[in-house]
């Protein structure tokens, strides 16, 4: 009798563990939990638009670069040349012009100087890590750019293209070819005014806004 009870008493509590267990894996109404899904990492951010980047660039620009704390004045066969120990980057009349170049291009912290169409560019400029300078130096020679938009070339002879700033002409190129990349730019930096160091015929030309 007694082993019968205990025998009854073995199956009575796998039972209960059983419905116990059986409980835990049920949902609502008796419903079967389905699994639950691992949480689902947020995609990655899209990079950048390379467009974007692109736009920063202005296509084929001819520049090369220079430490502006390496710059010197050198006399010249009667001139002044500025050069800093490799290049002859631009030449002067007087000893005060040259000076002067290396005063402004250390004010703007320039550190390369590029060209429109080598050889003989019609237009010469500088930059300062990506993009043209802005600001102002003390008594500066500037000509504001009215409309960088409006800028259009009227062909003076078969070997002068002019680049017309309203009635002005502060360019003039050789070929429809540079004077259309002068406009171009022009117009991608977005430069409000063209400056000079030493005019006429000027050692030095930039941009700037």
């Amino acid at each position: 009798m007694r082993t019968t009870l205990l025998v009854i008493g073995i199956i009575l509590g796998v039972l209960l563990v059983w419905w116990i267990f059986r409980s835990e894996l049920a949902g609502p109404a008796g419903q079967p939990v389905t699994d639950i899904p691992a949480p689902v990492e947020p995609a990655p951010e899209d990079p950048a638009d390379p467009g974007e980047e692109a736009e920063v660039v202005l296509d084929g620009e001819d520049c090369l670069r220079f430490t502006p704390d390496d710059l010197e004045v050198q006399a010249d066969a009667g001139r002044f040349l500025v050069t800093d120990g490799s290049s002859r980057m631009m030449l002067f009349d007087t000893r005060e012009m040259a000076s002067r170049a290396v005063r402004i291009i250390r004010h703007y912290e320039l550190d390369s100087q590029c060209f429109a169409i080598r050889p003989d560019a019609a237009l010469r400029y500088f930059k300062t890590g990506e993009d043209i300078p802005s600001g102002s130096f003390q008594d500066e020679d500037c000509i504001r750019i009215s409309d960088p938009a409006g800028l259009t070339i009227r062909e003076s002879s078969s070997e002068l293209f002019q680049v017309l700033d309203g009635n002005s002409i502060p360019y003039a190129a050789t070929s429809r070819e540079e004077a259309e990349r002068v406009i171009e730019i022009i117009r991608h930096y977005q430069a409000g005014f063209t400056c000079y160091v030493e005019r006429p015929d000027p050692g030095m030309v930039y941009l700037r806004r």
